[in-house]
């Protein structure tokens, strides 16, 4: 990336910095967002909760947090007169979406130039 100079390096590597603490704050809203999505009494449950180290060992919690997020998707589907509402499926794809474009890709950009960019 040759298009990267000394002169703008800081104004780019601030602008990372800025993207991914954008990124991570609408992340911890759609967080929230899936913590609210389930039955009165049920699992309530995150990404943080499925897609963690630990739930590798844990199958039985993850499969009942994403039971849970179906059983409120189709609640709110079947209400009658109910206009579109985000399902927990959309809200999942979302996360992965923002997690991959505003926190990774410019967290390896950032990483990229505080390393001082390409080994000569």
């Amino acid at each position: 990336m040759r298009w990267i100079t000394a002169q703008i390096r800081p104004y780019v590597a601030s602008f990372c910095a800025l993207v991914i603490a954008i990124g991570l704050s609408i992340l911890e809203r759609l967080d929230s967002a899936l913590l609210a999505m389930h039955r009165p009494g049920d699992v309530a449950a995150g990404v943080g909760s499925v897609a963690s180290p630990g739930s590798l060992w844990s199958g039985g919690l993850t499969r009942e947090a994403i039971r849970a997020w179906w059983d409120w998707d189709s609640d709110q589907l079947a209400s009658e007169g109910s206009a579109h509402v985000l399902t927990a499926r959309e809200v999942a794809i979302g996360f992965a979406l923002i997690d991959t474009v505003l926190v990774a890709v410019p967290l390896a950009l950032l990483l990229w130039l505080l390393g001082g960019g390409p080994v000569k």
